[in-house]
């Protein structure tokens, strides 16, 4: 009797040994399917570092472009990170101004070090989704000694980035201003043909003065005109003028 209680509880107890590994080894595939996941970019400072990274390319151009991302994905493992980015350039030429719009990246940082590559699909989102499918983060090599840019952000140049998206856009893509704006703002304008014929404020991306009450940002911008910003996350926002 006291044989078959032994094996009994050896059984148990093999048996929860099982089930203890299985969860730890199905958390540590969870964990890593996290990591290679694709998500929204949160990190206003790697945004600041981007932004700066690709205007970067543009430098020896002159009048100088204007680089404006208006999404970044990215993917993590470790050390490495893997960012999608797409946005629009602009260059001031003698006919007018020369407008690209869906100039997209492939940025792969280790840290330290940064590798940069022009991405000819338009849809960023599926060229993403297709290279982490092809490619695991933590297998990625920067073989280049491109120094991650050192920044001085601040939460206003997060802001001078969104109303200079704006007046560029009321500029080069009427259409892509008219769907920044808030539904109130809105109301005042009939169509983007509408904004882009009759928007009369003189808009400065120099800030002034800002205040902000929740996601809500008030600005006072160096031409006295107040600016109100609605953000729901980094790079996705309406904006109204008071």
């Amino acid at each position: 009797m006291l044989l078959n209680q032994k094996r009994v509880l050896g059984v148990v107890g093999l048996l929860f040994a099982f089930i203890i590994i299985t969860i730890i080894l199905n958390s540590i595939k969870s964990s890593m399917e996290d990591k290679q996941s694709l998500k929204d970019l949160t990190d206003e400072n790697v945004l600041y570092e981007i932004q700066t990274i690709v205007n970067g390319l543009y430098n020896d151009e002159y009048p100088e472009p204007s680089y404006i991302s208006n999404k970044i994905l990215y993917s993590e493992d470790g050390l490495n990170n893997v960012y999608f980015v797409n946005g629009y350039l602009t260059k001031i030429k003698e006919e007018g101004i020369d407008y690209q719009k869906n100039v997209n990246y492939l940025i792969i940082t280790n840290g330290i070090y940064y590798e940069i590559e022009k991405i000819e699909e338009a849809d960023i989102e599926k060229y993403a989704e297709k290279f982490l499918s092809e490619h695991k983060v933590i297998d990625l090599e920067v073989t280049n000694q491109n120094v991650i840019p050192s920044t001085n952000y601040d939460e206003k140049a997060k802001l001078t980035l969104y109303i200079s998206n704006f007046s560029e856009l009321l500029k080069v893509d009427p259409q892509k201003a008219y769907e920044l704006l808030s539904k109130e703002e809105k109301k005042n304008y009939t169509s983007a043909e509408d904004l882009k014929n009759n928007f009369n404020l003189n808009i400065d991306a120099g800030i002034e003065s800002s205040s902000k009450k929740k996601s809500t940002y008030t600005i006072k911008d160096y031409n006295d005109n107040t600016i109100v910003i609605q953000e729901n996350k980094l790079l996705d926002y309406t904006i109204e003028f008071d």
